[in-house]
């Protein structure tokens, strides 16, 4: 499953939108740390304060869960594999998880009129080391018990690397330096938010992952 999350968030951030109505206006730092809580740690407060509806947040949410688990299922079929929903579920909520252990510090750098640039500094996991060593020892098991039958050797791969990759996910540890992206932000509707959404979903996920 290795780098299949980058574009996935640069979608789902492209929509965000943060209203800033009745609200007084954040600094640029807060938004950048808002959207960071609500995506890697699942922590709604920070766009909550900064005056985004409800529904909206709930719907952040749900694109963006619905997301991740069409991406790894449709990973999974492109190797050949095919997963329950169970197992899919099991999947995302221990990636999820294993995020929510993260943190992030944000700094406006500097700041002139309707523009300004913050750096966030992350801690991170390996997720493609996380993922090649779960595959990696399900087929070395798998071909170790000398299959015969190849459906057989698929499922067994199968339910080995999930395995794999529940425990591997289930023991992630934040790394103890940090990776910093800069982050160039404009005012849109009186609140501070990334100028390019894509790009900020996607320098995201590469050093959430350590990448």
């Amino acid at each position: 499953m290795k780098k299949i999350y980058t574009a996935l968030l640069s979608i789902c951030l492209a929509a965000f939108l943060l209203s800033g109505c009745n609200r007084e206006k954040p600094t640029a730092a807060d938004s950048v740390k808002a959207i960071y809580d609500l995506y890697i740690l699942g922590d709604t407060s920070g766009v909550e304060r900064l005056g985004m509806p409800e529904e909206d947040i709930s719907n952040a949410i749900n694109a963006y869960d619905n997301a991740l688990a069409e991406t790894i299922r449709s990973n999974f079929s492109a190797s050949g594999l095919e997963m329950e929903d169970e197992t899919l579920e099991a999947i995302c909520r221990a990636r999820k998880e294993a995020l929510s252990k993260m943190n992030a510090e944000c700094t406006v750098i500097s700041e002139e009129g309707d523009t300004a640039v913050v750096e966030l500094s992350t801690t991170w996991f390996d997720e493609e080391t996380l993922d090649t060593d779960a595959a990696y020892d399900a087929r070395e098991k798998a071909d170790a018990a000398g299959y015969t039958d190849y459906d057989e050797y698929l499922n067994f791969i199968m339910e080995t690397y999930t395995d794999n990759l529940l425990e591997e996910y289930k023991n992630v540890t934040p790394s103890e330096d940090r990776k910093e992206i800069t982050v160039n932000c404009i005012i849109v509707n009186n609140s501070w938010l990334p100028e390019d959404m894509a790009a900020f979903g996607s320098e995201l996920s590469l050093a959430i992952t350590g990448q």
